[in-house]
């Protein structure tokens, strides 16, 4: 497991998503049109995955997915759910299997929807052999990103590198396990201001919005 951060970031320096895609993608240089693939997890993943994928040639992918909440307390995280996977990482015997049942069947019928909205292909784009690079903006917990990564790794990547301008050590904890390596900018720690300061809300209009841009860019240039 190789974990790298970039010791030239100086703290309060991004002074928005785009930015800190491009330090981001440098750290990426060597997977400059290569057979790699950016897949940005939403909301504020899309705008950071958007530009380190124009910033490497590489095509862009969005994956629908949602955390569990716990029933009792919803600033803690149950699990996740993507099109085809579900994780459940909290072995809470008190949540009642109904609560659990329910929201997961609510879950996997939004994240269905959202695809669709995203993709409208068929059939999903093949990861086999390819390197999947997940970007997201601030990483906190890692929730998020576990049914992705279940996701991804039963399509026989070549390689599964997770790329996020902040992380926490909870998250590395997390999501080492399931990946080939993690990159990033700066540890959550020594980030001195809120989240809204360098990354304000995204949403699911100017998610769409992207993906459509983006398409737009590399279909007129293909």
């Amino acid at each position: 497991m190789i974990l790298q951060q970039d010791p030239t970031i100086i703290v309060g320096l991004f002074e928005d998503r785009e930015h800190a895609a491009r330090l981001l993608a440098r750290r990426l240089e060597s997977y400059r049109n290569t057979n790699s693939i950016i897949m940005a997890v939403p909301r504020g993943g899309v705008p950071v995955g958007y530009h380190v994928a124009l910033e490497l040639g590489l095509p862009l992918e969005v994956v629908a997915c949602r955390k569990v909440k716990h029933p009792g307390d919803r600033s803690r995280t149950i699990g996740s759910v993507c099109p085809g996977e579900v994780v459940i990482h909290d072995d809470d015997r008190e949540i009642p299997r109904e609560y659990i049942q329910h929201t997961l069947a609510n879950l996997q019928s939004m994240v269905r929807r959202r695809q669709h909205e995203y993709d409208e292909r068929s059939a999903p784009v093949s990861l086999r052999e390819k390197t999947v690079i997940v970007v997201d903006d601030w990483l906190r917990t890692g929730d998020t990103l576990m049914a992705c990564l279940k996701n991804i790794q039963k399509q026989d990547p070549g390689k599964i590198i997770v790329a996020v301008p902040i992380v926490t050590q909870e998250a590395i904890q997390l999501v080492r396990p399931e990946v080939n390596e993690v990159i990033f900018l700066v540890m959550d720690d020594a980030v001195r201001a809120p989240s809204y300061k360098y990354f304000p809300k995204v949403s699911e209009g100017e998610v769409l919005q992207l993906i459509q841009g983006f398409k737009g860019r590399t279909e007129g240039t293909g």
